[in-house]
């Protein structure tokens, strides 16, 4: 099994359901998953992160 200080990179796509939502809303409740995400929490330090919203 792979450490976290094998991976080099960890990109995730999100389709967000939030048709009435503005894009400040989008961006907000963005950054306030990312911030609650454990996984997030357990990678960063090591490996490089982005999160794409579509």
């Amino acid at each position: 099994m792979a450490s976290t200080q094998d991976m080099q990179k960890v990109q995730v796509t999100v389709h967000a359901d939030m048709e009435n939502a503005t894009q400040d809303e989008i961006d907000a409740w963005l950054q306030e998953t990312e911030k609650r995400c454990p996984v997030t929490d357990n990678i960063r330090a090591a490996t490089d992160t982005s999160v794409v919203l579509r």
